[in-house]
């Protein structure tokens, strides 16, 4: 039952501490003249953007699946005379199913920066 609430709060925890190094990296990178950028840098620049809709887009299918789920269940119980009800690891598990996506790019963007500079 905790578990549930335990894997949220992980990945909740992972994109506070991550996030502020991956931008920091990040911008200092920015700030850099173009010419000055390894092609390290310059790749990634564009991986920054490309990433970030990728993650929008697997965070919103999982929102809308797990809304779904819920939806489905929801109407099911109606119709065979159960009391339908949404429990609290339910809404846990699609919190964390929704910020999963994030949490996956903010660790490994973080591990992948922390190897080498960007900048020449």
């Amino acid at each position: 039952m905790y578990s549930a609430y335990v894997n949220l709060a992980k990945a909740a925890t992972d994109i506070a501490f991550g996030s502020p190094y991956v931008m920091g990296v990040r911008i200092n990178a920015l700030m850099t003249p173009g010419a000055s950028l390894t092609r390290r840098g310059q790749a990634e620049n564009i991986r920054m953007v490309a990433e970030k809709q990728a993650a929008f887009y697997e965070s919103a299918w999982a929102a809308a699946t797990q809304f779904q789920l819920g939806m489905m269940n929801f109407w099911f119980g109606l119709a065979t005379g159960r009391l339908p009800r949404m429990s609290g690891t339910t809404l846990a598990r699609a919190a964390h199913r929704t910020i999963r996506p994030y949490q996956k790019r903010v660790t490994a963007n973080s591990r992948r920066l922390k190897r080498g500079r960007m900048t020449g």
